[in-house]
């Protein structure tokens, strides 16, 4: 077994272009489509949705053992963390557009036992929307304290949630004494 505990892995261009090129080719396709075709999403919900594959993509193909050399420079590290970062931005973009976006949307249900299978369609719009909503809310709370934790570390504000817990249980030692 091999000691080289390195994140940068050998061949990972090629795995981050099976991932990139298709997501690519989509991409021109949405450009070149009609207006007709985008009835259910706008085409920059798809755009997007398109560009979260390309940015996964990138970021593992920056991972291959090829780009080392390069690292020192820093500019190769910005790109691939962008190209992570906007992963879960447009993640959580393409989920509140479908809980909170204007228009309708269709739902359909389905609940698959061992054997039989039990669909639902279509499914209640409101149930949908909530269905998204709970996870686009947490994913909006996540990347709040990240911005909030990237910001106070910029203007060198001290952040550790973990004290917020400290002074919870020193508040509450003190009430029971």
């Amino acid at each position: 077994m091999s000691e080289n505990k390195d994140l940068f892995m050998k061949g990972a261009v090629w795995i981050g272009l099976v991932i990139l090129l298709p997501s690519a080719a989509g991409m021109f396709s949405i450009l070149n489509a009609d207006a007709e075709t985008f009835d259910l999403a706008p085409r920059w919900i798809v755009f997007s949705a398109a560009l979260m594959f390309i940015n996964a993509g990138i970021a593992v193909g920056l991972m291959d053992s090829g780009f080392n050399e390069y690292r020192e420079a820093k500019w190769l590290t910005y790109l691939q963390g962008m190209a992570l970062l906007s992963i879960p931005l447009i993640l959580a973009m393409l989920f509140n557009w479908v809980a909170f976006g204007p228009g309708e949307r269709e739902f359909s249900v389905s609940i698959s036992i061992p054997l039989p299978a039990i669909g639902f369609d279509p499914a209640n719009e409101i149930l949908g929307r909530i269905v998204f909503a709970i996870p686009a809310l947490f994913m909006d709370l996540i990347l709040l304290l990240v911005l909030y934790q990237m910001i106070a570390e910029i203007f060198g504000f001290p952040v550790d949630f973990s004290d917020v817990d400290k002074e919870k249980e020193d508040d509450e030692q003190k009430e029971r004494e």
